[in-house]
């Protein structure tokens, strides 16, 4: 796990704190996000994932929700993505619909 991704790990929690109803104390949420990377570190070195592979957790930029993915650390590129790009875009349009609208 990377300081990128921890950041964003941090973000992630952050965010779900901030819209719960009863926030969390303070040493909870450092206490969740050292287990979340401790659980990250020990699939990447354990090779679960495949020799060339890593897990990652990320914050979509445009729609603000939490992604799980596992990405090839040759090539950078997402193997798995959940949930998936076209999940992402089509609740972002289903979320935009007036009543009336049409699905074209």
């Amino acid at each position: 796990m990377t300081i990128g991704e921890t950041n964003t790990v941090r973000q992630a929690a952050e965010a779900k704190a901030s819209s719960s109803k009863a926030p969390e104390p303070a040493s909870d949420k450092v206490q969740a996000r050292r287990e979340l990377e401790e659980a990250v570190r020990t699939a990447n070195e354990s090779g679960a994932l495949g020799p060339s592979s890593e897990l990652q957790f990320a914050i979509d930029k445009e729609s603000g929700k939490a992604l799980i993915r596992i990405v090839d650390r040759v090539t950078s590129e997402v193997i798995v993505q959940l949930p998936s790009e076209n999940a992402l875009r089509a609740a972002e349009v289903l979320k935009n619909l007036k009543p009336g609208d049409r699905i074209a």
